[in-house]
């Protein structure tokens, strides 16, 4: 073997006439290289955003979803005790209450004070360009950006399980003030300390309802001013153009809203198995009864994210071709490798050399291509893999081009997860190539006849 391998460092650094190293097996060493990066980082891109765009989406959203069919949920902690306490497998570990309002923010004077607005007048202001003055106020309120949002209600524990809150914006929410996504921010023209006034109809008060009567009338809607605390990345396009923020109680406090909780979302600790939320939805709702709806969001997430796997398995299905043909160009410079060489073989199968022995020669030329390539392509689609998103950034801020844009894609980062198995089968895919590329070649540099070694002589 020791010949086979001394020969095959020679064919495969071989030199011509004049002495200068050839470049065929280089063009087959970058080609295979190029085809690996290609299939590791587009791998890498999808199963990141695949995973990110779920979790997030989960995280948003909770893994199961408890709303009443009447309404809000008064009894929300007793419903939050009754689903926590559904054993295994479902593993229900943490149940937290939100409240969600559809309101109007506007940018308004520190000095406003509370008060009803008139319906109409709010939805002309949803669909015009209407100023209107405070009548509890001094002075009239300064013109600014209205914008939609949703005014999210959340525990202090809900929240972190949704999102890492800055410090800022921890001291903010426990504080009772509003934490805005920092899209919506943007569109509003807000910063931290300005003081926005809050918009939202007047909450439905049913025949039965004990607060009947004691809040604004029918027709008015509620208008609340409250201090921005602090400004927030949620990782989710739709959250950071329109959530603002609240203690969960402050929340149903400021819209004079205090029936309870609009949803009650429960995390699970396992979530690899599609049944368990499945499981723990039935299991609940046979503990819950005919009051409540159910909802397994992780399926509903799952189904709505199923594209981008089939997507994936298409495109890496059509990047593997670049391998393919990396491969032909390993066929046709092994093959010219053994036309230029016709005479040397010769000559080494007169001095012995069995057919066997050249044949793995140039398997071994081959496959010695196939790996430097291989290991070339690994370090690189790895190292581009960790570093996607900067190297996005970077071809950003040069061209000026938006390459990743968050309200397509629904996050703002382009994430990537390098999978183990992709790059074993990656390279045992690359592998099977080569030694299939260079089987030919090899067959051929086998057949040449020993007489021609006799003729150069």
């Amino acid at each position: 073997m020791r010949f086979v391998f001394a020969v095959a460092g020679r064919y495969l650094f071989a030199r011509d006439s004049a002495g200068r190293p050839t470049i065929i097996p280089y063009i087959g060493v970058i080609g295979i290289a190029l085809g690996v990066i290609v299939l590791i980082v587009v791998n890498a891109i999808y199963a990141g955003y695949s995973e990110t765009l779920q979790r997030r989406l989960l995280a948003a959203s909770g893994h199961v979803v408890i709303q009443g069919r009447q309404g809000p949920i008064s009894d929300w902690q007793d419903v939050a005790d009754t689903s926590l306490a559904v054993g295994e497998p479902y593993s229900v570990r943490a149940a937290y209450p939100m409240f969600q309002r559809q309101v109007l923010l506007r940018r308004n004077q520190p000095s406003a004070a509370a008060a009803g607005l008139d319906l109409d007048d709010t939805l002309s202001l949803l669909f015009g360009e209407v100023i209107e003055t405070d009548p509890a106020a001094d002075t009239p309120q300064s013109e600014g950006k209205d914008q939609g949002a949703q005014l999210t209600g959340f525990t202090a524990a809900g929240l972190a399980e949704k999102v890492s809150l800055s410090e800022e914006a921890q001291r903010a929410f426990h504080a009772g003030e509003l934490i805005l996504g920092e899209r919506l921010a943007k569109n509003l023209g807000v910063q931290v300390g300005d003081e926005l006034r809050i918009i939202a109809p007047a909450p439905d008060r049913g025949p039965g309802d004990a607060n009947a009567g004691t809040t604004t009338s029918d027709n008015q809607a509620i208008g609340q001013s409250v201090r921005v605390g602090a400004i927030q990345s949620f990782g989710l396009f739709l959250a950071d153009s329109a959530w603002a923020v609240m203690d969960f109680d402050q929340a149903g406090v400021l819209l004079r809203d205090t029936r309870g909780a609009d949803r009650i979302e429960l995390f699970l600790d396992n979530l690899r198995d599609p049944s368990l939320s499945r499981g723990a939805a039935r299991a609940i709702d046979t503990e819950l009864g005919r009051n409540f709806l159910l909802f397994d969001q992780r399926q509903n997430v799952a189904f709505n994210v199923s594209f981008i796997q089939r997507e994936r398995q298409q495109i890496a299905l059509v990047v593997g071709m670049t391998l393919l043909v990396a491969s032909v160009g390993i066929v046709s410079g092994l093959v010219m490798l053994v036309h230029d060489k016709r005479r040397e073989i010769a000559v080494l199968r007169t001095m012995g050399a069995s057919q066997g022995q050249v044949l793995s020669v140039f398997l071994v030329s081959g496959a010695g291509i196939g790996l430097f390539g291989l290991v070339l392509g690994l370090s690189l689609g790895c190292l581009i893999a960790w570093q996607v998103d900067e190297i996005r950034l970077f071809i950003e801020a040069v061209t000026g081009a938006n390459l990743f844009p968050a309200e397509q894609f629904g996050i703002s980062k382009l994430p990537s997860k390098i999978e183990p198995s992709t790059l074993v089968w990656t390279s045992l895919f690359t592998a099977a190539l080569v030694f299939v590329a260079a089987a030919y070649p090899a067959w051929r540099a086998a057949q040449v006849d020993p007489a021609l070694g006799v003729k150069g002589a």
